[in-house]
């Protein structure tokens, strides 16, 4: 399927395992840049070093945030 997304910017929450992680999968195979955030930094982290080996260190970045909190959105924001 092609979404039409090839080098866009998409930022995934929750994208530290489960759905999250699995529709960052998808984004990456569709060709776009991915941020993954989510509260949990361990299994982040490691989904973001898996994601970087399959589809390069340039289109995959993890943040941990607890985007419930605004103060931490604005931080997000910021970075």
């Amino acid at each position: 399927m092609d979404l039409g997304i090839k080098e866009k910017n998409v930022v995934v929450t929750g994208a530290s395992q489960g759905m999250g992680a699995s529709i960052a999968h998808r984004f990456l195979e569709e060709g776009a840049n991915v941020l993954l955030i989510s509260r949990g930094s361990d299994r982040l982290f490691t989904t973001e070093s898996k994601y970087q080996a399959e589809f390069g260190k340039d289109r995959v970045k993890a943040v941990a945030c607890d985007c419930t909190k605004k103060e931490a959105l604005k931080e997000l924001g910021e970075s």
